[in-house]
């Protein structure tokens, strides 16, 4: 089960691991920082294309190819910091990335449908394999560094998003990606943040564990824990039927 996107993916481990089946699957994490899982598309880097995330999205697809031809792959994960693309301010303040697209630098709703297009590109060089591919929607971003905020502050309320704000903020990616599995019948999406927030606010800290590593990467702990509500979730589970159930082409 190939685990394939930028730091988001990786994060998600924890997760993946906790939600298969014991000895049906072994995650494989395929991820580069700062790398969306797009093909044709890239971020951008000091004001050019980060042509590096070209050559490694590249060269994931060219093992993924190589992987089930030997009959050694059953599905692909998806998973990036998609809100970041979008080429505005985090909720940290964090300087977001523009995207490249046939030599233009974009932001906004631009960026947006150059996202829709290289995650359709990237999930249809996929299903060009016969592979099932699930994506995963932005999970929600923190306004702070959840360790060092709690160590200065001890709140969790204090330290802790409100839910409206963490919808705002993926809004624009949210519906980029929801657009790009929308005529695939071999992708899905996933949306995680139900899970990691209450109606109110996306507490950093749930039943005594720490579930941010800073102000929007999981921690291998709360990234488990959320695996255990991935694991009910009914696209997921479909997800992994009808992989397992997958003929090589």
């Amino acid at each position: 089960l190939v685990l394939w996107g930028d730091s988001h993916a990786d994060h998600l481990l924890g997760a993946v691991e906790t939600a298969i089946a014991v000895g049906e699957y072994s995650p494989l994490p395929r991820w580069s920082s700062g790398c969306p899982a797009l093909i044709g598309v890239v971020p951008d880097q000091n004001g050019r294309p980060n042509n590096y995330c070209d050559q490694f999205n590249k060269q994931v697809v060219a093992e993924i190819g190589r992987l089930n031809d030997a009959g050694k792959v059953k599905a692909v994960v998806i998973s990036s910091r998609w809100s970041m693309y979008m080429g505005v301010p985090a909720l940290s303040g964090e300087k977001g990335f523009p995207l490249w697209k046939d030599g233009h630098r974009l932001v906004g709703e631009e960026a947006a449908a150059a996202l829709q297009s290289g995650l359709q590109s990237a999930i249809a060089s996929l299903e060009k394999l016969g592979l099932q591919v699930i994506v995963v929607a932005p999970l929600p971003e923190q306004r702070f560094e959840a360790p060092s905020c709690l160590a200065r502050l001890s709140s969790v309320d204090k330290c802790s998003v409100n839910r409206k704000a963490a919808e705002t903020r993926r809004a624009e990616a949210h519906r980029a990606v929801k657009n790009a599995v929308k005529y695939s019948d071999y992708a899905h999406s996933v949306d995680l943040l139900p899970y990691l927030c209450d109606q109110a606010q996306c507490p950093v800290k749930r039943n005594g564990v720490i579930l941010f590593s800073d102000d929007e990467h999981l921690t291998y702990m709360g990234s488990r824990q959320l695996g255990l509500k991935l694991k009910q979730n009914p696209s997921w589970q479909e997800f992994l039927s009808t992989s397992a159930n997958k003929v090589r082409l």
